[in-house]
C-alpha cells in the first residue's frame, strides 16, 4: 500500500490524511470544514540539490553540520505557527495561501535603505529607526510614526494629531476607553479556524494587528485613545493576565519563549504598543490545550477585570469584551454577580464576541451565543456579535472606535476627537498667541493650523509669506501687528487696520498669505447688521476682504475701504457707502446689501476713462462714469443679474450690461427694435430679442450661425 513507501519515492505525490476513531472522538460533519493540500517539508529530501531546490525558493538548506546531514527549513519558512512567525520582524503569516504559511515581509526584504524605504507606496513601507539593524523597514502603521513630517507626508492614509502630538490613522479615532479583553483559552481554540491553523494564535496576532494601528492612550488619565489589557480564562477557579516570567507551576504546551517588558503582574491597563505586543506572545506562551480541562469557566476572569479597573482613573469609559468560541460552563448567577458589581461600581459595559471556525454556524457556535449573549449588556443586539475568526479583527476589533459600527454606538458615542491643538482656542486672541494657528472667523471652528505648519523644510518655510522657520519647525511669523497704532499698522504690509467692527486694531494681514487667486478671493469676514442672510444662503452676509492682482508683490492684498459702517466709509477718502437700492433699477438688483466701496472711475480725461474696463465715459455728463454691472465680481454673479453678462473677449474678464440691460421702463425697452419687455419674469426685465434681431436680408450668414436661429426665406 502508499504508506510502505518511503516519503521520497517518485510514484509518491501526496498524502492521504484521516481522522477519526480515536478515543471517545467521534466526527460528525460539523467537524469537516473543507481539504487542505499538503506539501511535503524539507526532512522529505535526502540530497543537497533536491533540498536547495525546494520551492519556495530559500525555504530549505542542507545542513552537514548534523551527522548525517540533513535538509531543514530555514528562514521565515522555519516558522510553523502564527504566533511565532509574526513575531519575527522579517517575516509574515500569509493567510491567503492554503494551508497559512510563513512567508518573507515585503518591506524588511526589499528595502534595507530609509529613502528606498520611505518612498515604496506599494507596501506602503515605512523606517523605523528603533528596530534591529535589517529590520528597520516595515510595512506603514501610521503610530509609528513619530515625526510629525513624516506623518504628514503619509497623507492622506495618516493624520498627525496636533492636539496630542501623534500619528494615527484617520478611521481609528478613539475616545478615552479602558478595555479588558477576555481570552477563551480552552482547548477547543487549539482547533483550526478557517485560514488560522491554530485558532488561539490567530485571534492573538489580529489582536496585536489592531493593536498595533489603534489610537492609544499614553498617559492613565488621557482624554482619548484605548488602554487595554488581557486576561486569558478556561480553567476552573483560574484566569492569567501578562507577567515577565513564566507562571510556577505552569507544563506549557510550546517552546517558552522569555518575554520581558510585558504590563506586569495584575496586568495594569497599559497604552503602550510594546508591552500591549509582548503581553500578547505571554498569552501565546501560555496556552496550553489541556488547561481547561474539559470546562470553560469565565468567572475568575471577570475577578481580575474588576482588579484591573481598580487601577484605573475613574473619568475613563470602561469595558469588557469576553471572546470565545463554545458556552461558558458557569452558573449564570455567578457571572452576573461580578458583572453587576461592575456596572455599579465602574459603569462597565460587557461585550460578547463568539469567534466561529466557519462562514456557517455550528450547533456549537450556536450553543456558545445562548449562553454568552444573555449575559453583555443592554440592548444586547448592540453588545454581541457572532463572528467567523478570518473576519474577526476587520468586523469587530477595527470598528471598536466607529460610532456608527454595532460595538461603537456603546463605545464611541457621542465623542469629539480633537486633531488639531488650534481648534479648542475660542477667542482670536488665544489663537493667534499659537503660531502653529491662525484664526478664520468664517468657519467653525475659527481657530485653525496655520498654512505654515505643514511646512517641512526651511527652504519651503521661508518661501512662503507670512512664515518662519524657528530652527526645527515652520511658525507663523509673528508680526506683532497687535501692537502697533494706526499709522504703523498701515505702514506695514504684514498688518491690516481693522475697522470693520469700528473697533480700530490692528490685525495681522489675512491676504499675503494667498500666492492663487482662488483661496486669495475667498478670504471673507461676516458682515453682521444691517446685513440679513435670507433662508437657504448662509454666505450671503460674508464679505470678500482681498482683491488678487498677479502684477503685484504679493500677489494678494487686502481691498480698500473695509468698512461696515457708514460713517467710518464716507470718512475715509476714496470710499463711499452704497446703499440697499429700493425700488431697485430695471431687473434684479445690482447692489445686494449695504457695504462700503472704494469709489472708482475718478478720472478726468475719457482716454484714462475708457482704459479702465470698470469705466466708461458719459459724453452727456461730461464726466467718467462706472460701467453697469462691473460690481459683480465673478461670472456666476454676473450671469446671475439678467441685465449683464461675463465678457471674455479681454483680459481680465468683466461683467457688463447686456445691449438692453439699460432700459428701466417697458416702454423704453420696446422702442429699440433689438429688445423686448420679459413679462413672464418676476421682477420683468428688458432682454435681447434672440432671432427677432436678423431682421435684415444682410443678416441671414447672422441668422445661421447663431444656434438658436434658422433663416427662412419668403415664399
Amino acid at each position: 500500500s502508499w504508506n510502505d513507501y518511503p516519503n521520497g519515492h517518485d510514484n509518491i505525490e501526496g498524502f492521504v490524511c484521516e481522522w477519526g476513531g480515536v478515543g471517545d472522538l467521534c466526527m460528525s460533519p460539523d467537524d469537516v470544514y473543507g481539504t487542505q493540500v499538503l506539501i511535503a517539508g524539507c526532512y522529505v529530501y535526502d540530497n543537497i540539490g533536491a533540498c536547495e531546490a525546494h520551492l519556495p525558493a530559500g525555504s530549505c538548506k542542507w545542513d552537514d553540520t548534523q551527522n548525517p546531514a540533513v535538509c531543514v527549513e530555514d528562514g521565515c519558512h522555519a516558522y510553523d505557527n502564527e504566533g511565532s512567525c509574526e513575531s519575527d520582524l522579517l517575516c509574515d503569516w500569509d493567510l491567503t495561501k492554503s494551508p497559512a504559511e510563513c512567508v518573507d515581509a515585503y518591506c524588511p526584504n526589499t528595502h534595507k535603505a530609509k529613502d528606498a524605504c520611505n518612498a515604496d507606496n506599494l507596501g506602503p513601507c515605512y523606517w523605523n529607526a528603533n528596530n534591529p539593524a535589517g529590520a528597520e523597514c516595515q510595512e506603514r502603521v501610521c503610530t509609528d510614526i513619530t515625526d510629525k513630517c513624516d506623518c504628514l507626508a503619509a497623507s492622506p492614509d495618516c493624520i498627525w494629531d496636533s492636539a496630542n502630538s501623534h500619528c494615527l490613522d484617520p478611521n481609528v479615532q478613539c475616545p478615552p476607553v479602558d478595555i479588558v479583553f477576555m481570552l477563551d483559552g480552552s482547548a477547543s481554540m487549539n482547533a483550526r479556524f478557517g485560514s488560522h491553523a491554530v485558532g488561539f494564535y490567530g485571534m492573538m496576532e489580529e489582536m496585536r494587528d489592531f493593536l498595533h494601528g489603534a489610537e492609544l492612550a499614553p498617559a492613565k488619565d488621557s482624554t482619548y485613545g484605548i488602554r487595554a489589557s488581557m486576561v486569558q480564562f478556561g480553567k476552573p477557579g483560574e484566569a492569567q493576565t501578562a507577567q515577565d516570567t513564566q507562571p510556577a507551576g505552569f507544563t506549557n504546551c510550546k517552546t517558552w519563549v522569555p518575554v520581558t517588558g510585558t504590563t506586569g503582574g495584575g496586568a495594569p491597563l497599559s497604552g503602550d504598543y510594546n508591552a500591549l505586543s509582548n503581553d500578547v506572545t505571554f498569552h501565546e506562551n501560555f496556552f496550553c490545550t489541556d488547561w481547561s480541562e474539559l470546562r470553560t469557566i469565565l468567572e475568575p476572569g471577570l475577578l481580575e477585570a474588576e482588579k484591573i479597573f481598580a487601577q484605573a482613573d475613574p473619568s475613563r469609559k470602561k469595558i469588557i469584551m469576553i471572546i470565545t468560541d463554545g458556552a461558558l460552563h458557569d452558573q449564570d448567577s455567578d457571572i452576573q454577580t461580578v458583572e453587576d458589581r461592575l456596572k455599579a461600581t465602574y459603569d462597565a459595559q460587557v461585550f460578547g464576541v463568539v469567534v466561529r471556525k466557519a462562514t456557517g454556524h455550528t450547533q456549537q457556535d450556536l450553543q456558545a451565543e445562548a449562553k454568552l449573549k444573555p449575559l453583555v449588556s443592554d440592548p444586547q443586539d448592540d453588545h454581541f456579535i457572532n463572528v467567523d475568526l478570518d473576519h474577526f479583527k476587520e468586523q469587530v476589533l477595527d470598528q471598536i472606535c466607529d460610532s456608527t459600527s454595532v460595538f461603537g454606538k456603546g463605545i464611541a458615542a457621542g465623542t469629539v476627537t480633537v486633531v488639531s491643538g488650534c481648534a479648542p482656542k475660542g477667542t482670536e486672541t488665544d489663537c493667534m498667541a499659537d503660531l502653529d494657528c491662525k484664526w478664520d472667523s468664517s468657519i467653525s471652528p475659527s481657530c485653525t493650523q496655520s498654512d505654515c505648519y505643514p511646512l517641512c523644510s526651511e527652504t519651503d518655510c521661508n518661501a512662503h509669506i507670512g512664515c518662519k522657520w524657528d530652527g526645527t519647525d515652520c511658525k507663523r511669523e509673528d508680526t506683532g501687528c497687535t501692537a502697533k497704532n494706526e499709522v504703523d499698522c498701515k505702514a506695514d504690509d504684514s498688518c491690516l487696520w481693522d475697522a470693520m467692527w469700528a473697533t480700530n486694531t490692528c490685525i495681522d494681514n489675512p491676504c499675503r498669505v494667498h500666492e492663487e487667486e482662488q483661496p486669495c478671493e475667498a478670504v471673507s469676514v461676516e458682515m453682521g447688521a444691517p446685513c440679513t442672510p435670507p433662508a437657504g444662503d448662509p454666505d450671503y452676509c460674508f464679505l470678500s476682504v482681498c482683491e488678487y492682482d498677479p502684477s503685484k508683490s504679493p500677489k494678494c492684498n487686502p481691498k480698500k475701504c473695509l468698512h461696515t459702517a457708514e460713517g467710518d466709509c464716507n470718512a475715509e477718502d476714496g470710499c463711499e457707502w452704497v446703499p440697499v437700492q429700493d425700488p431697485p433699477p430695471a431687473g434684479p438688483p445690482s447692489t445686494l446689501v449695504e457695504y462700503c466701496a472704494e469709489k472708482i472711475c475718478e478720472y478726468v480725461s475719457d482716454t484714462t476713462c475708457n482704459a479702465d474696463t470698470k469705466c466708461e465715459w458719459d459724453t452727456a455728463l461730461d464726466k467718467c462714469v462706472e460701467r453697469p454691472c462691473v460690481q459683480h465680481p465673478d461670472e456666476a454673479t454676473c450671469n446671475a443679474d439678467t441685465a449683464c453678462h461675463w465678457d471674455t473677449t479681454g483680459t481680465p474678464a468683466v461683467c457688463t450690461q447686456t445691449p438692453c440691460g439699460g432700459y428701466p421702463t417697458q416702454q423704453a425697452c420696446e422702442n429699440d427694435d433689438q429688445c423686448m419687455w420679459q413679462t413672464n419674469a418676476n421682477p420683468a426685465y428688458c432682454a435681447v430679442k434672440t432671432c427677432e434681431k436678423y431682421n435684415n436680408p444682410k443678416d441671414e450668414c447672422k441668422c445661421n450661425e447663431d444656434p438658436d436661429c434658422v433663416w427662412v426665406s419668403d415664399a
